[in-house]
């Protein structure tokens, strides 16, 4: 018994030690390129993430919401403490052709000079950084690799790549040059196909390329009123040419001037500030937020979908797993399925020392008997045998929590190395390294008293039904 239930909870343990230490793995490289802690959608029946959403039985793209409200998602966001940073995206995937030929990639629509000092794990290889409001791109090392030994061609810095995207029976095409190309420092296929974008030419492409602006009702009864029998025509009825004097011409012409000479700085900081203020005037898909050290992400995702629900926004706040997709989920679903495994394991478990224990009770009938008839109620006798259990399961989870603790060291001296790309995507590293945390510790603990507690009962009470006389002559269950 003690042996069956200290593999099964070290079984428990290492799992989880190995999939924490992946699960970091995968957070790191995802929240540093391209998640973020937090990201804000649109509301959908869909789970989209920043690629939108892909059918696996159709090949289908379900694509991004539009984000509304977003002059009171950039305020709140603001006032949070907890927030560091934050930046607003697009996405989409479209149809890139180089030099003839086709593929298709994702897109993300940046602020580049906001979303590249969050996402401090991409590196520039080669040439240098659209800034925000420039136009350009920028491609992943890796996929420039790939292309170069599919197609013999090498992607260098100032090439023009086409992005098309198909709406419906609507085919719209742009150009933008190749200002950079970047790497992670982890090798992911997932992140290797996305193309960063300025978000211009991405909500030109998409054919959002409008303003969201907010009017005022200037012909209500209040402000502006005519006369039933005025005529609109009489307003152009005294139309007659005129001409503009030269000397006029030159006096404007020298105002401008001036003007210039006094503060040539006027127009270009007018410029950056109108830039500034247009953005939240256009469309975005996504807002992604890196929130300060040692805050809690989840407190700050329900305090943030709290207020859309008190406000009747039509937004949500999602953490980074489900931002990055399927590719960040199928560790998680891989670690609930072998938890399941080990569960089924357990259970069986809990019917293998059951039954050891109803053995056990079994031999015992008669001792159990003279005990009652000496004076020990059913009270003492339950407490006795629940502490000999527990001592049985308890023991098994020290040495559980002792064995994992030395698997857990050999496989962190000599780490699993994979060198296939899908199990390195899969698990965010080349190498498997399982981590100490003390809530597994407690798991296996928990368990193993758990179990010695739901183990006794059943056995230890049909053995106290029988008479005192009954069992002391040996009677039986």
């Amino acid at each position: 018994m003690i042996v069956f239930i200290s593999l099964s909870i070290t079984m428990l343990m290492i799992v989880n030690a190995l999939f924490d230490g992946t699960d970091d793995g995968i957070k790191t490289v995802f929240k540093d390129s391209f998640t973020g802690d937090i990201v804000i959608r649109e509301k959908t029946k869909d789970n989209i993430s920043l690629f939108g959403n892909v059918s696996v039985i159709d090949n289908s793209v379900i694509p991004t919401q539009e984000l509304s409200s977003l002059h009171d998602i950039y305020d709140y966001i603001s006032s949070l403490k907890e927030v560091d940073k934050f930046t607003f995206q697009l996405s989409s995937f479209s149809l890139l052709e180089v030099e003839g030929r086709k593929f298709t990639s994702a897109l993300f629509g940046i602020r580049s000079d906001e979303y590249l000092e969050m996402m401090n794990s991409i590196q520039i290889t080669d040439g240098e950084v659209f800034h925000t409001d420039e136009k350009g791109c920028l491609v992943s090392q890796n996929w420039a690799d790939d292309f170069y030994h599919e197609n013999h061609f090498r992607i260098k810095v100032g090439d023009e790549v086409q992005l098309i995207y198909s709406d419906g029976n609507t085919f719209r095409i742009r150009a933008v040059p190749v200002k950079g190309i970047y790497s992670y420092p982890a090798e992911n296929s997932v992140l290797d196909k996305i193309v960063l974008v300025d978000d211009a030419t991405l909500r030109s492409l998409l054919g959002r390329d409008y303003l969201y602006v907010e009017t005022e009702d200037l012909l209500d009864d209040e402000n502006v009123s005519f006369d039933e029998d005025f005529d609109f025509d009489s307003l152009f009825e005294e139309n007659s040419d005129f001409e503009i004097k030269e000397s006029s011409a030159r006096n404007a012409e020298q105002i401008i001037l001036d003007l210039n000479d006094k503060d040539s700085s006027f127009a270009e900081n007018d410029v950056e500030k109108v830039a500034s203020d247009d953005f939240l005037s256009t469309s975005w898909d996504f807002v992604i937020i890196n929130l300060k050290d040692g805050v809690n992400e989840k407190n700050v995702i329900r305090k943030i979908n709290r207020f859309a629900r008190q406000n009747n926004y039509t937004f949500e706040a999602m953490d980074w797993r489900h931002a990055a997709g399927m590719s960040a989920q199928y560790v998680f679903w891989l670690r609930i399925i072998l938890i399941i495994g080990i569960a089924v394991i357990l259970f069986a478990g809990l019917i293998v020392v059951n039954n050891s224990l109803v053995v056990n009770i079994v031999d015992r009938t008669r001792e159990i008997g003279t005990m009652r008839a000496i004076g020990a109620n059913k009270k003492n006798i339950s407490a006795l045998c629940m502490r000999e259990t527990l001592i049985l399961t308890i023991f098994s989870g020290i040495c559980a929590c002792a064995l994992s603790s030395l698997i857990i060291l050999l496989f962190r001296s000599f780490p699993i190395h994979l060198s296939n790309p899908f199990f390195i995507q899969l698990f965010g590293d080349e190498y498997i390294i399982p981590e100490y945390k003390l809530k597994n510790y407690v798991l296996g603990l928990g368990l193993s008293a758990g179990l010695g507690l739901i183990s006794w009962m059943f056995p230890v009470f049909e053995a106290l039904k029988i008479m005192p006389v009954v069992a002391m002559k040996g009677g039986k269950l």
